[in-house]
């Protein structure tokens, strides 16, 4: 029952995106021992014995990144799981910072249902994470889904204390605005849905090549042109600045 876990990490790479969510069948509070993670919400349910949920993130520095460990010094079971997101932004991961508004409880319910948000991102890589605190086998399944399609991250239950279950599902949000509540069916009995947004790695900017002719063959004038490479083979070229007369700009410096 009490005492602490430790989940297993997935696959992963430099600047994954590493998400870790609990539930316990206790009040008692969740934080991680190992370093470098960071809180996102730990609240109590409502229901019988306030079970707690709670989710931790952290930007992988390697592909080798040590099992965190959830200090839990209750005497209700607890359970945990991992996932990893490739192609968050590696600034600001979420898109929408964590609010109450965002989750929602549900008592002596078969439905896990999440609160709302409003995105600003497009593709915003939307998640739903299910806590439930007892008697579920992993059979959730969207019934209100936001018109987007979910896929199962994770789903882990405990055999343990009430039979705790944590479960993480995404879905990508193509155009960003408001959306939620979203509602999964095959919790059992205390549940909580909360909803998150990460936010995915602005397309990386094309470098840009340029050619700069000056021409002085009359002996008098210093005729400058701008081309830009447009296929970045030096083949093919537009102008951005016309030809010109640097010699005859008064401001110019000797040339």
């Amino acid at each position: 029952n009490g005492g602490n876990v430790t989940p297993t990490l997935p696959g992963h790479q430099t600047n994954d995106l590493l998400l870790c969510a609990a539930t316990s069948n206790d009040n008692t509070a969740h934080s991680v021992a190992t370093s470098g993670w960071t809180e996102v919400y730990q609240l109590a349910q409502t229901g019988s014995g306030n079970p707690r949920s709670s989710l931790f993130y952290k930007k992988a520095a390697s592909a080798a990144e040590t099992n965190p460990t959830f200090t839990h010094t209750g005497g209700g079971g607890i359970v945990a799981g991992c996932a990893a997101f490739r192609g968050v932004d590696t600034t600001t991961p979420f898109d929408v910072a964590y609010a109450a508004s965002h989750y929602a409880d549900t008592v002596n319910s078969n439905n896990v249902t999440s609160g709302s948000m409003t995105t600003v991102t497009p593709d915003a890589m939307m998640l739903f994470a299910g806590h439930i605190n007892n008697n579920n086998s992993c059979s959730l399944s969207p019934s209100v889904t936001g018109g987007l399609t979910w896929n199962e991250s994770l789903c882990f239950e405990s055999g343990l204390g009430a039979d705790e279950t944590i479960a993480i599902h995404y879905a990508t949000q193509a155009a960003a605005g408001a959306i939620g509540p979203i509602t999964f069916t095959g919790g059992n009995n205390d549940n909580r849905g909360v909803l998150l947004a990460l936010r995915p790695q602005p397309a990386a900017v094309a470098a840009h090549r340029y050619r700069v002719t000056v021409d002085h063959s009359n002996g008098v004038s210093a005729f400058v042109t701008v081309d830009r490479d447009l296929t970045g083979t030096g083949t093919s070229y537009a102008t951005v600045i016309p030809t010109y007369d640097a010699k005859a700009i008064v401001t110019q410096a000797a040339v």
